[in-house]
């Protein structure tokens, strides 16, 4: 499904039946990058998963490189989509963008879900943004694409070619854009100056972080500052799985969201 929300054009999924949860991919992802939690989770909930700003088929529009824009943009297609009300699933800049949400509308938050994220970043983090968004700007895109070849590779910890070469494929694929990856990276760059932390306490919604114990790029401790940061969140840290813990331990990163999401439905 195609539509114009605040004045780009948006693409999404929705499986249209049931209590709406949404779901929001990372970095230089697409909305394919849910593929192995769409189906289980549309069996229970209405899906919604949708192509961030700039990646996927989503047009990049007028950019601002906020987090702000990527949360007016949710709550556009929300509202376009006539939902009032919504469980959401980010991983990594997913979850910025999560809780951005949740920081701006709390009335439209159900749950939350974040998924190896964080609500600041150190100046390595900072200088990881700076590099990317340089090769952009340069108009290197063979040179961005080795980088984020590596970045991919460096996702899944464990030793499964066939899966990191799929997760290879849909990261070179969802990056359409040039602008929307530097967008993307201005956005996540701002956490530096502007870390979200001292906003979680207003998040009050029930929320579920959850990340793996080898994550490279937001390391367990990242998501315990979150954890530590939203009263009454619950903490999950996977044995062996690395920053795309979703796809390495698909079955069992389902299970744990289906049993957090079904004990906060209304009624």
């Amino acid at each position: 499904m195609k539509d114009e929300i605040n004045g780009a054009i948006a693409a999404w999924d929705d499986s249209e039946i049931g209590d709406p949860l949404v779901l929001i991919h990372g970095l230089s992802e697409s909305r394919a990058a849910w593929q192995h939690q769409s189906q289980e989770l549309s069996k229970h909930f209405r899906v919604i998963s949708y192509d961030v700003r700039g990646f996927g088929e989503s047009e990049i529009g007028v950019a601002e490189g906020t987090p702000q824009q990527f949360a007016r943009d949710l709550a556009g297609l929300l509202s376009n989509l006539g939902v009032d009300r919504a469980r959401l699933w980010g991983f990594s800049m997913g979850g910025v963008i999560s809780m951005r949400f949740a920081i701006d509308y709390p009335d439209m938050v159900e749950s939350l879900i974040l998924g190896s994220s964080s609500c600041l970043i150190n100046q390595q983090a900072l200088e990881f943004f700076k590099i990317r968004t340089g090769l952009t700007t340069r108009d290197k895109p063979d040179e961005l694409i080795d980088l984020n070849t590596e970045d991919a590779k460096a996702c899944i910890s464990i030793d499964r070619p066939d899966l990191i070469q799929k997760y290879v494929d849909l990261r070179t694929s969802a990056i359409q854009d040039l602008k929307g990856y530097a967008n993307a990276c201005a956005a996540m760059s701002t956490l530096f100056e502007y870390p979200l932390t001292h906003e979680l306490p207003n998040i009050k919604s029930p929320t579920l972080v959850i990340t793996g114990d080898l994550d490279m790029f937001c390391p367990p401790k990242a998501s315990g500052i979150i954890h530590d940061g939203i009263s009454g969140s619950i903490l999950r840290i996977l044995p062996g799985a690395g920053h795309c813990a979703h796809w390495e331990q698909a079955d069992t990163i389902n299970d744990i969201a289906l049993d957090f999401l079904s004990g906060n439905r209304n009624g």
